[in-house]
């Protein structure tokens, strides 16, 4: 009973500890070559979902494009914030009473834009850009 290398020569009870040693050491090769293709499968879902985020961030930017506040005369004490809202449906689609609803709610005011009395005030939408 010898090795690939017949200069070397296991006793029986070495060779036990041999082969117990190769199994032990041919389960973590396997774990780890598992491990290494989760990895493999983990990497490439990441570079999927890289992808969508990009084109999601290239659709609101489109979406965006309009996004603007005009304002040509202010006459009396007038806000403007920007305002964030579920994307249930349009704004432009709610009845008035739903889009005053909305305007006044103050969980949904965001950054403030304007805040005085008189003047014109002209605003675009910027989308930030992903990290």
């Amino acid at each position: 009973n010898h090795l690939k290398n017949p200069a070397v020569t296991l006793s029986a009870e070495q060779q036990a500890g041999f082969k117990k040693l190769a199994a032990s050491v041919d389960q973590w090769l396997k774990q780890m070559a598992k491990i290494r293709e989760n990895i493999k499968k983990i990497q490439e879902e990441r570079g999927q979902f890289s992808v969508q985020i990009d084109q999601l961030i290239t659709q609101v930017a489109a979406s965006a494009a309009e996004v603007a506040c005009d304002i040509k005369k202010i006459n009396g004490e007038t806000t403007v914030c920007t305002m964030y809202s579920a994307i249930d449906a349009p704004l432009n689609e709610l009845p008035f009473k739903e889009i005053n609803a909305r305007l006044r709610g103050s969980a949904m005011a965001g950054e403030k834009l304007f805040f005085g009395d008189s003047g014109a005030f002209h605003w675009k939408y910027h989308p930030t850009k992903r990290p």
